[in-house]
């Protein structure tokens, strides 16, 4: 049987990292919505950073560019392997011309 964490929202900024997201606990997967995009290109890059520690260093998720960075059109969730981690950092990059988004995200465990 799956646990699974609380969905929690988390407001981002064009260009920019999300704060600090506290899943609550270290888990080892995570779920995440990744809201529409808006840009005349219809992609911008989607990365994502873990660190172990609240107010730690945020590194990439995974050791290839291509497993934490790429083109999203958005709209949809989809899963990470967290690999154990608790504190995340939500990015897209500045061809996304949305104002604001809201990310959706939640750690679980098998």
């Amino acid at each position: 049987m799956s646990i699974y964490g609380n969905w929690i929202t988390t407001a981002g900024g064009t260009g920019t990292l999300s704060p600090a997201i506290n899943l609550g606990r270290d888990w080892d997967f995570l779920n995440i919505y990744i809201p529409d995009v808006t840009n005349d290109a219809l992609t911008v890059k989607f990365s994502l950073k873990v660190a172990d520690a609240s107010g730690g260093t945020y590194f990439n998720l995974g050791d290839s560019s291509s497993l934490t960075t790429f083109a999203v059109t958005g709209d949809y969730y989809t899963t990470f392997d967290l690999g154990g981690f608790q504190f995340i950092k939500i990015g897209m990059d500045a061809n996304d011309s949305s104002t604001s988004r809201n990310y959706k995200t939640r750690g679980w465990r098998r």
